[in-house]
């Protein structure tokens, strides 16, 4: 009788342990192709974004092929004010002085709202970085995923803010603000 018993037990963990192991590695490479998933949808969402605030100034300023060299100049400024710390404000204000400010603000109020959901997307994506990279360096659920590259992430900004992430010291001023 107690032979039967050790051979019932011996079976049970053979059956058992192979089925606890086959779930685990179901769950973290089901784990592993989601976050791969929602970085792409992120990833994706960030460039819909920066591409809808374009969108926005020329839909906003109904601009139609009868303008395309003037306005093929005023996107190359655009560009640049982008990688200027994102001057938008000042883009607009300074390249279309006729317009209306009650336009003015209805445009910089849909760009604010596509620049707060850019900054939304990022803060996601960061944070299925940071999820994914925890799943293929932790123990255990690293035993079960064959591909262990994490998944990285730059953050958009400006070289303003690149240098100050350097040195730790933000030393800008209103006044220098004022200046550009």
């Amino acid at each position: 009788m107690k032979k039967y018993r050790v051979i019932l037990a011996a079976a049970a963990l053979v059956v058992v342990i192979p089925l606890v192991v086959f779930t685990l590695d179901v769950h973290y490479n089901n784990l592993h192709v989601d976050y791969h998933n929602r970085y792409a949808a992120d990833s994706a969402k960030i460039e819909n974004r920066i591409y809808t605030m374009w969108n926005i100034i020329s839909d906003k300023y109904s601009i139609k092929e009868d303008y395309f060299e003037e306005f093929r100049e005023i996107a190359i400024i655009h560009r640049d004010a982008f990688s200027r710390n994102g001057v938008v404000a000042r883009w607009i204000h300074t390249n279309f002085r006729q317009l209306d400010a009650s336009v003015y603000r209805e445009v910089m109020a849909s760009i604010e709202s596509e620049r707060l959901a850019m900054e939304n997307a990022q803060n996601s994506i960061l944070n299925v970085c940071k999820f994914h990279n925890d799943l293929v360096t932790k123990r255990i659920s690293c035993w079960f995923i064959a591909d262990r590259t994490p998944l990285t992430w730059d953050v958009i900004s400006s070289p303003e803010t690149e240098e100050i992430m350097h040195t730790r010291r933000d030393e800008r001023t209103i006044e220098s603000l004022r200046n550009k």
